[in-house]
């Protein structure tokens, strides 16, 4: 009998291009970055392209998610916690401890899709999202504002079976199809909105001499609490946001004057006293 585990989080981070443009100061680029756990049933490894369809050997001492096999025999082990079987309800996804070099190759990929989509004659300005579907994870790099760029990793959906040919083995399928890249993106620029709502844009801080060290902490302080929830806010068991925010994207959004803003402020005090 087959079992669906919903996406996951694999990393989140935020980077500006022009404040590293040289080889010897590219980690300056980045702002934010962090990854998760590895979730269950991911056969994780440095390198995640290879076939969609793999197969997972359980040890006896530990999870299901521990070590796998792919068809050709490679091992793949998790370089996060170790946790068996589905998450238990309401936990936090714990964040996995990368390198520096992971850091930058992950947001190297960001770099050059944006500058391989330019050189076929469309602006970057035009196109503010771009997406990269690998084997195993689904990516997305948006220019939420002018030259702060933020990109997000997901680890598909996940189809296990067990597998006839081996006891204690499961065969795993990952589902491209169950993620929508339209739904994604309406998620991914609701979210920043949201942390614009609360600190203002990156761009205009980062304009202004001494503030870099505050933006950082400030990216920490709201996607380093925020994005621990997103598993259970993609789950389709638990209500599926993506699909909510997806349909919403048509509803037009209505200029609000002074009136209207001391109504929002007034309903924000009101929510404090609820906490």
């Amino acid at each position: 009998m087959a079992t669906i585990y919903p996406a996951a989080l694999s990393h989140f981070a935020v980077f500006c291009p022009s404040l590293g443009p040289d080889e010897h100061n590219t980690h300056e680029q980045l702002l934010f970055y962090a990854a998760a756990a590895v979730p269950a049933f991911y056969p994780y490894s440095a390198n995640d392209y290879f076939a969609r369809n793999v197969h997972l050997r359980r040890r006896s001492s530990g999870g299901p998610n521990e070590t796998g096999q792919t068809k050709s025999g490679r091992p793949h082990r998790s370089t996060g916690p170790s946790h068996s079987g589905v998450r238990a309800e309401g936990a936090q996804v714990r964040e996995r401890v990368v390198s520096l070099d992971t850091k930058l190759r992950e947001i190297g990929l960001g770099s050059a899709l944006i500058a391989f989509a330019a050189t076929f004659g469309q602006p970057v300005a035009s196109k503010k999202f771009h997406t990269v579907h690998s084997e195993k994870r689904r990516t997305l790099i948006y220019e939420a504002e002018p030259g702060i760029f933020v990109q997000l990793s997901i680890v598909l959906p996940r189809r296990v079976r067990p597998y006839a040919k081996e006891k204690d083995a499961y065969s795993i399928e990952f589902l491209d199809t169950e993620l929508s890249d339209q739904a994604l993106r309406a998620w991914l620029r609701h979210e920043y909105e949201a942390y614009r709502l609360v600190f203002g844009p990156v761009a205009r801080d980062l304009k202004r001499s001494g503030l870099r060290q505050r933006v950082k902490r400030q990216l920490e302080a709201f996607f380093g609490r925020t994005m621990w929830q997103w598993d259970q806010r993609w789950d389709p068991q638990k209500g599926n946001e993506l699909d909510l925010l997806f349909a919403l994207e048509p509803v037009p959004v209505v200029p609000v004057g002074p009136i209207s803003l001391g109504g929002f402020d007034e309903f924000w005090r009101d929510l404090g006293l609820l906490r």
